[in-house]
């Protein structure tokens, strides 16, 4: 089973030894205290392929790490019939800022329309009724097509 995850990354371990090779990815969120034995944040570890180990690093060169970052993760089965979430990709902050920051509210100060909300613009069809009305206001244009119809 597949899912998307939203998790603060605290830490990227990677190991490689004759045997094994991988990388551990700590994360942790706020205790809601709903078990009186667990004191401080609560902690997950994630395996991950090895050749994910540079993806981090440039996240970490960058700043993004330690961060809230959003991965596509596996959920099979581990030890004991437990739950094991193995990493598979992450999604670069810097371009859903950017795709969050395009997708905020406008308002266009020539139609008035609310652009950029992540729906699909309506000044194309705007602009075209404005055009229509503006051929039909003219002298001598029965038809409403204006000019070469």
């Amino acid at each position: 089973m597949k899912t998307n995850l939203l998790a603060n990354v605290r830490m990227v371990q990677k190991y490689d030894s004759d045997t094994t090779k991988g990388i551990n990815v700590f994360c942790e969120e706020e205790n809601e205290g709903l078990n009186e034995n667990l004191l401080g944040p609560v902690q997950l570890v994630m395996g991950g392929p090895l050749e994910l180990f540079t993806r981090f690093q440039d996240l970490f060169k960058t700043g993004a790490l330690p961060g809230q970052l959003e991965m596509s993760v596996d959920v099979g089965r581990g030890a004991g019939g437990k739950a094991k979430l193995t990493v598979l990709s992450i999604k670069d902050p810097l371009l859903q800022a950017h795709v969050n920051q395009t997708n905020t509210a406008r308002i266009d100060t020539d139609t008035g329309e609310i652009t950029g909300t992540g729906q699909p613009s309506q000044q194309g069809q705007s602009s075209q009724a404005k055009q229509d009305q503006t051929n039909q206001a003219k002298p001598g244009n029965a038809t409403g097509q204006g000019k070469g119809a």
